[in-house]
């Protein structure tokens, strides 16, 4: 994230759910199968 200079970042993971702050930036970690769901409804929603 530091070294592309992103606020935001993103883990895939098995099943682990969690936000996390670590200095000062956020860090999302989601399970890769809710992740694929909630790519797919906004590609066929729009």
């Amino acid at each position: 994230m530091e070294k592309n200079q992103l606020k935001e970042g993103l883990i895939l993971t098995l099943d682990k759910e969690e936000d996390l702050v670590v200095e000062g930036k956020k860090v999302t970690i989601k399970p890769v199968w809710k992740w694929l769901l909630e790519k797919s409804n906004r590609l066929s929603y729009g």
